[in-house]
């Protein structure tokens, strides 16, 4: 059984060894089997650097290096209420191309670095050091950011704010060039001999500042002989301070917030020392560190300002130094087995667990369970359960709503935090009243998420996004974001809770509860300064297109002309359509299309009716008005829209007919909509008759399978475009299977000889790595005139022994009309992973 995919979690082998590497006699034998890999090694007087590939995509050019750094990291934050088995290590990978190296005073080195090449450009950096290999002077610049990515005010600005990040910790352009030079200075060059280095490391960037201070013991070992050179063997060990501040956007408040971490502790490492090229060739290190977290809200923040939890950092990180050689053989290892790992959009069970965790097998569940509670890796445990939650709850509904309390019962609080927001908006499923005390437990107090190292903004946006977009005044109480205690609950808050955000939350609660007594507060609020009350004030105003490229007209004044209404629906921001085409222009794009005229989604329909009932004014019988006495194409396709989306008008087969006939593309518009209610929504279809199933279903396998004539369109035109599902890759001939599950008798006997008719038994048991497409037609559906009929695709690429399945899947519906004793194609719809 296949499914779309949603993640994918992998192990890397060589990450999770770090620590193991270095604790071990292994240490060395294994550091050792890496340096052959790096032969050819370029010496620093090289006539002409070498041209490297660059990572996917290469440029055209390869610019020229002379060494390659590959850093791997393995770290994690703990604050105070984290727990180690439960909080994952982040892992990353990341490189530093050396571009040259220069003589520099008194006998130094002046290195010139590429922390990362892109097609508009790259970073560069350089690092001074002495004859002994200490910093004299660092620096580090980012590249120009690109137009494109600043589309919507604060673009820019997040933008920037993205690059200073790296595995989600705070990692400044310097701060990447910190360890990359060793310092080697002993007295005499034999084992035993020990000397110690100052450290005192400060970068800062618009706000943001790391720094690292401490003092450094170094350690000759020995030496050792790799590829016929000499390496000596060095271990470190430094008690340093850490301290690091960054702004966080803190997007319910509008602001940016200050959170500080300082820690002391203990850096630990070994490495293989090149004398000659004054560079290590491997290094690994561990570091632990321990203090104190702090977040800080701006003065203008009222209540408490400043939250501290206990803190704690873990790293494990393994450095490389390649050649051109080395370098161009680690890529090429490296995309080789990002290939073998990666599939397609469609994921299915890989191993003998995993399949039988899909077939429903509760023994091999119960095990995996077992398996998960006694493990004290936070790797190990996610992947288990990430097992769980795609293959272990397909044929169990009950197993699914009873999962995330298994780990929530495990002591996993942040889980339960995370699974709380999602909670918060998840429509068609009203928050309880235990569920709402728990998220109040968390929006009461910000210290708390703080001390879970989670976000302080997901709970308050989801529970405003569901309110907002589903008001509990004008929407059934099944469709309510909350059920009625629950939201009164949160209600209360308006007037007790001392955070302020929770304090609006409850306020934007009572206005979708009472809307005509809370509007004039929300509003009111909002004018003075509220960014959190934005959403509710728009909802107030009767605001439909909420998008950020919209321009958020509000609701029309009573009679007014189509043109306002469609200017409602979707008129963009005009600063944002100004930006998109500079950008376009700059990038040499074309320019952009633009936006539909008619765009009616539910935060349109939500707003009518919340206007509706804040003013009492009839808006459906003003849209109805304007239907009745439009007189262009255009407004009747703009008013019956509208009343589409609300449920306010139904077309009947006969009304459908005649729309369609009309041949104005409005009025096609609006029966293409009503037709697909008929089928989905409505339930009017029922199965076609024997004779008319089987004329179809031929010539949709004959369409697909051999290319036969597809039906016409409307206006008697061939239909555009390729007919059937999309497909990756062209199929050879004896790789087109089709699905006899599906087939009436009659067909599967006429196209046994054409194609390979087969069981979905039988194409389960193909093994996943074979080329193949499968076609599946479906069953014949019909009411009065109109028929519908669709054709889905299972596609799977030819993978070598040893990679991961890549899967596919998409599908072609099609609604037909009979005119003139003729099927013809009304609508269609497709859609492909």
């Amino acid at each position: 059984m296949a499914r779309p995919k949603r993640a994918r979690y992998r192990r890397d082998t060589e990450l999770l060894r770090v620590w193991q590497m270095v604790a071990s006699r292994r240490w060395l034998t294994l550091l050792a089997r890496r340096i052959p890999t790096m032969v050819g090694w370029l010496t620093t007087a090289a006539a002409g650097p070498a041209s490297l590939p660059a990572q996917a995509p290469p440029p055209r050019t390869p610019a020229p290096v002379e060494f390659a750094v590959e850093q791997r990291t393995r770290d994690r934050w703990l604050h105070g209420r984290q727990q180690p088995r439960f909080t994952r290590f982040a892992e990353s990978r990341s490189w530093l191309l050396g571009d040259s190296v220069r003589a520099g005073a008194s006998g130094g080195r002046r290195l010139y670095l590429t922390p990362g090449r892109f097609a508009e450009g790259r970073d560069s950096a350089y690092i001074e050091t002495d004859r002994d290999g200490r910093v004299v002077r660092l620096a580090a610049s980012l590249r120009p950011p690109s137009r494109a990515m600043a589309l919507l005010p604060g673009d820019s600005a997040r933008f920037a704010r993205f690059r200073l990040f790296d595995g989600g910790h705070l990692t400044l352009p310097e701060t990447r060039l910190w360890d990359l030079t060793p310092s080697f200075r002993p007295a005499t060059v034999r084992p035993g001999m020990r000397w110690s280095d100052t450290l005192e490391r400060v970068a800062t960037r618009d706000g943001y500042r790391q720094s690292l201070r401490g003092v450094r013991v170094s350690t000759l070992i020995g030496d050792t002989t790799v590829g016929e050179r000499r390496l000596w063997i060095v271990r470190d060990s430094a008690r340093v301070r850490y301290e690091e501040r960054w702004l966080e956007e803190e997007r319910t408040l509008g602001t940016d917030v200050a959170v500080t971490r300082t820690a002391n502790g203990i850096i630990r490492g070994r490495y293989l020392y090149d004398p000659e090229r004054r560079l290590f060739r491997a290094r690994s290190d561990t570091t632990s560190l321990a203090g104190e977290a702090l977040l800080q809200y701006p003065n203008s923040y009222p209540g408490v300002r400043t939250f501290r939890t206990p803190a704690r950092y873990e790293r494990y990180r393994d450095w490389d130094v390649y050649d051109q050689a080395g370098y161009t053989a680690r890529q090429t290892a490296l995309r080789t087995a990002a290939n073998r790992d990666r599939g397609g959009m469609v994921v299915a069970p890989s191993t003998s667990v995993e399949r039988r965790l899909a077939e429903g097998d509760t023994v091999v569940r119960d095990s995996v369970i077992a398996e998960w509670w006694r493990s004290e890796d936070p790797d190990h445990r996610e992947r288990l359960f990430r097992m769980l939650q795609m293959w272990g709850t397909q044929r169990d509904r009950m197993f699914y709503l009873r999962l995330d309390s298994l780990r929530v019962a495990s002591g996993d609080t942040a889980y339960l935090q995370s699974w709380l927001a999602q909670r918060a908006y998840s429509p068609g499923r009203p928050t309880t009243v235990p569920e709402m005390q728990s998220m109040l437990r968390f929006m009461e107090n910000p210290g708390l998420a703080f001390a879970f190292n989670q976000s302080r903004d997901w709970l308050y946006e989801n529970l405003r996004q569901a309110l907002t977009q589903s008001p509990p005044a004008v929407v059934p109480e099944r469709a309510a974001p909350c059920v009625p205690a629950a939201c009164r609950l949160l209600a209360d808050q308006w007037r007790s809770a001392r955070e302020p955000r929770l304090r609006e939350l409850g306020l934007v609660a009572l206005v979708t509860l009472e809307p005509a007594r809370w509007s004039d507060t929300v509003l009111a609020r909002a004018t003075a300064g509220s960014r959190f009350l934005e959403p509710a004030a728009m909802l107030v105003r009767g605001v439909g297109a909420t998008w950020p490229a919209a321009a958020k007209a509000e609701i029309p004044s009573p009679n007014a002309s189509w043109h306002a209404w469609a200017d409602w629906m979707t008129a963009p921001n005009a600063a944002y359509a100004a930006a998109r085409a500079a950008a376009n222009a700059s990038l040499g794009l074309p320019a952009p299309r633009p936006e539909p005229r008619v765009r009616f989604e539910e935060s349109h329909a939500a707003a009518i009716r919340f206007f509706q009932a804040r003013t009492g004014r009839d808006m459906i019988a003003e849209l109805r008005r304007g239907l009745e006495t439009a007189d262009s194409d255009s407004a009747r396709l703009v008013f019956g829209t509208m009343l589409q989306g609300l449920g306010e008008l139904r077309l009947s087969a006969d009304e459908m007919v005649a729309h369609f006939r009309s041949g104005e593309p409005g009025r096609v518009a609006l029966a293409q909509r009503s037709l697909i209610e008929m089928f989905w929504r409505d339930n009017r279809a029922r199965p076609a008759d024997s004779i008319t199933t089987l004329a179809i279903l031929d010539r949709l396998a004959s369409q697909v399978l051999e290319g036969g004539a597809p039906w016409r369109t409307l206006d008697g035109r061939p239909a555009a475009g390729r007919q059937g599902p999309e497909l990756h890759a062209a199929p050879a001939q004896k790789s087109i299977f089709l699905l006899a599950d599906s087939l009436p008798a009659a067909l599967r006997d006429k196209w046994k000889d054409r194609v390979r008719v087969v069981t979905s038994a039988e194409w389960r048991d193909r093994p996943l790595t074979d080329a193949g497409v499968l076609y599946t037609l479906s069953g014949v559906r019909q009411a009065g005139p109109f028929i519908s009929v669709t054709v889905g695709s299972q596609e799977h690429m030819a993978r070598r022994p040893g990679e991961a399945p890549q899967l596919f899947a998409a599908g072609t519906a099609y609604y037909l009309m009979e005119l003139n004793g003729e099927w013809v194609i009304v609508s269609t719809d497709w859609w492909v992973t």
